[in-house]
């Protein structure tokens, strides 16, 4: 069985592999007679039927699991599933019915064993046997982030607040004159501003919106851009006003002391 998990419902997808003994297939790998698999709890809701005569083939089943994806990237996911296999004869519900539908009986257990597999980048899978039985197998899985991801994940949390911190920085310096306010410095806010959502989507896993991640860091870090950027677009364009009014007096006191001097 191998799994992948989509955590945004949440469930995990499973490839079912039947590798039957060789007291139920004969010498050219076909089976006997006809098997049933029944997986519980499933989102499927019902067995897989592998008939008589034919190689089984792999199936998918989905394994429904407990967790929250707004605990990224510490989401972790939880499930249980039982695993059984019988052996089935069909039969007819009425001789006189013209559409004749065959109905399945279970006629014997068969006895299972279970192996887990994972296969999703991104992730890491702690399956174990909780119950065992010749005939049954419960498997607890827990399904929880890679340790890259979880650890690319916080360095790109813990640098958003540092671009932040410069933006603000910027704009403070720009305010107190340590540093000339110019259009590059608000353009230089303005693109990272919108820089920023690119780079939380980038984000291994994609976590969706409203994440703890959303409401401690990105949006107080999108928040203080934004505040940065019109601090120093507004100390701008105070300083270009101050600016243009000091050239305009400067004009006038040019053109009332003109004409003294030429008399």
């Amino acid at each position: 069985m191998q799994t992948s998990i989509t955590p945004d419902e949440p469930y995990a997808s499973a490839l079912l592999v039947v590798d039957p003994s060789t007291e139920l297939v004969d010498v050219n790998g076909l089976l006997k007679e006809t098997l049933q698999v029944a997986i519980e709890p499933s989102l499927n809701a019902e067995s897989l039927t592998y008939v008589q005569g034919t190689i089984p083939s792999a199936r998918t089943v989905t394994l429904p699991l407990r967790g929250r994806v707004q605990n990224y990237p510490f989401d972790t996911y939880k499930g249980e599933f039982q695993v059984q296999a019988y052996s089935v004869h069909f039969s007819s519900q009425s001789s006189q019915d013209p559409n004749q539908q065959s109905v399945a009986t279970r006629d014997k257990l068969v006895p299972v064993n279970v192996a887990a597999s994972f296969r999703d980048p991104g992730w890491r899978l702690s399956a174990n046997a909780v119950t065992t039985t010749p005939t049954s197998v419960t498997i607890a899985q827990e399904v929880s982030r890679a340790g890259s991801t979880i650890a690319i994940s916080l360095l790109l949390l813990a640098l958003m607040p540092c671009l932040a911190f410069i933006a603000v920085w910027a704009a403070q310096s720009a305010v107190s004159g340590i540093i000339e306010a110019q259009v590059s410095v608000a353009a230089w806010m303005a693109a990272l501003l919108f820089a920023l959502i690119p780079i939380r989507t980038f984000m291994p896993g994609s976590p969706p919106v409203g994440s703890w991640i959303d409401i401690l860091v990105f949006f107080w870090v999108e928040v203080s851009v934004m505040l940065a950027m019109v601090i120093a677009v507004f100390t701008l364009l105070v300083r270009a006003r101050r600016e243009a009014e000091a050239e305009f007096q400067a004009e006038e006191a040019a053109e009332q002391s003109e004409p003294s001097t030429t008399h």
